[in-house]
């Protein structure tokens, strides 16, 4: 493999395309800060971060591309269709190393105010985010700190055959909008052995609607395990009111602490946009298998607003779940959308309130070896 190092001061870009003309390589960052604009990785690249490297982008959206519409489509998360690194139809893509990618977050945000008492207030400033990789195969993210991303700290859009390991992505958690690994549909992920503490969810998992085309988007065969993830929001959030198809989701073995939801299947009308009017969601076939979350609310749940329509929402497993939170359990079916098979097994934990568990339009809901205890509010 060709290996191309990278001293301070010089362009990426340039050694990335090269390597990739030659029929592949390895770029490697020299220690050091590289500040730059937005790179795009291309096939058969390794860009390597050792110990000791920063690759930094700006502090203001005029430091990045406005991307082409390849990779965003009609939708910009944020309103805003920049990212520090991206890829579009690339395969045999990977970032590697022990080193950081940095996004500036904090200046992108109002830090002398607060909305809701708690996050930073947004500003007029468009919110990049880290990396952006759309209908890319064959893809490898492992071992770098992804920190302080402005908007979403990665976004992968219709990925196959994806692994995910030994990241640590961390932010500031009164930045909202921070999401950790945001995935939009895509086939056989795998994450594994990372830690993640955002501001905003920690992992998402949807089928958001393939924005350029209209086939229907599938997430299906992924797989997320032995994880720590921290969030000023949700853990891990699956599925929304718009998407397609999710299913043949596994999480397992996990730590999640959150200011808000733990689990969160959530289905409420305002997710339904001028960009994504129709309520579509397909979901099934997803478990939550050993796994301690201690949460501020609800420690997870699966909910859809009265009215709302869905295709289906079923075959939902949580299983040796120890848990602590202050409002109950949920599983809330609309009567147009009743949830199908929701099993619990070897399930036990506090909410401290006065109500533990919440049900409504559920057609099947299995309770196996299950403790849960409603204490009064401390």
């Amino acid at each position: 493999m060709k290996e191309i190092i990278i001293q301070l001061g010089s362009a990426i870009q340039p050694a990335i395309d090269n390597a990739s003309a030659s029929g592949g390589g390895k770029v490697i960052l020299a220690p050091g800060v590289h500040r730059t604009g937005t790179v795009y990785l291309k096939d058969n690249v390794e860009l390597h971060l050792p110990a000791g490297s920063r690759l930094q982008g700006g502090d203001s959206p005029e430091d990045y591309d406005d991307l082409p519409s390849a990779l965003y489509g009609e939708y910009a998360p944020c309103k805003c269709p920049k990212s520090l690194i991206a890829a579009v139809n690339a395969e045999n893509i990977a970032i590697t190393g022990s080193g950081v990618i940095d996004g500036c977050g904090p200046a992108f945000y109002n830090r002398n105010t607060t909305e809701g008492g708690y996050f930073y207030a947004k500003t007029e400033k468009g919110r990049p985010r880290l990396l952006q990789l759309v209908h890319c195969r064959n893809i490898r993210l492992e071992g770098v700190t992804f920190q302080d991303s402005p908007g979403w700290t990665t976004w992968l859009i219709e990925c196959t055959d994806v692994t995910v390991r030994s990241l640590r992505i961390v932010g500031d958690p009164r930045m909202i909008n921070n999401d950790g690994l945001h995935f939009f549909g895509g086939k056989r992920i795998s994450v594994s052995d990372c830690f993640i503490s955002t501001g905003d969810d920690a992992i998402v998992v949807r089928a958001g609607r393939a924005w350029t085309r209209e086939e229907e988007c599938l997430a299906e065969d992924i797989v997320v395990t032995n994880c720590v993830l921290e969030s000023s929001c949700q853990g891990i959030r699956v599925g929304c009111s718009c998407d397609d198809k999710v299913r043949d989701c596994r999480f397992s073995n996990l730590i999640i602490r959150s200011r808000n939801v733990g689990i969160y299947i959530d289905n409420p009308v305002r997710y339904l946009t001028v960009a994504c009017p129709s309520p579509r969601l397909d979901l099934d076939n997803i478990s939550f298998d050993h796994i301690s979350v201690e949460s501020q609310t609800k420690p997870f749940a699966v909910e859809v607003e009265e009215g709302l329509n869905l295709r289906r929402i079923g075959r939902i497993s949580f299983s040796n779940i120890i848990f602590k939170g202050n409002e109950p359990l949920c599983f809330t079916g609309s009567e147009e959308t009743p949830l199908e098979e929701i099993r619990l097994s070897n399930v036990s934990g506090t909410v401290f309130g006065p109500e533990s568990i919440r049900t409504r339009f559920v057609t099947s809901l299995s309770m196996d070896h299950c403790t849960i205890a409603a204490v009064p509010a401390k």
